[in-house]
């Protein structure tokens, strides 16, 4: 079995708060309460429905919530469990 190398984290304080933010929003996403979740974005999120072949955008919170509620209508127990986050560059 080869051993694993230990690679030092470079984390930074800021890192770990913003994946706490972000556990946190996913948690009570997945409570079904959609008004808690659109909470989480900013006014002018702008959400891109990857799974509708015309791929769909969605402005706003209003939109985006509209979008959730139908999800967890068509979806019984819906629920995203993240398996990681990742940092990326900012442009």
């Amino acid at each position: 079995r080869p051993s694993r190398r230990r690679i030092p984290s470079v984390a930074s304080d800021r890192d770990s708060e913003d994946v706490a933010y972000i556990r946190e929003a996913y948690a009570v996403f997945n409570t079904g309460d959609v008004d808690a979740a659109i909470a989480y974005y900013t006014e002018d999120v702008e959400w891109h429905d990857a799974l509708d072949p015309g791929f769909h955008v969605f402005h706003g919170r209003e939109q985006l919530r509209t979008f959730w509620l139908g999800v967890y209508e068509s979806l019984e127990d819906f629920r995203v469990e993240p398996r990681r986050f990742l940092r990326v560059a900012q442009a």
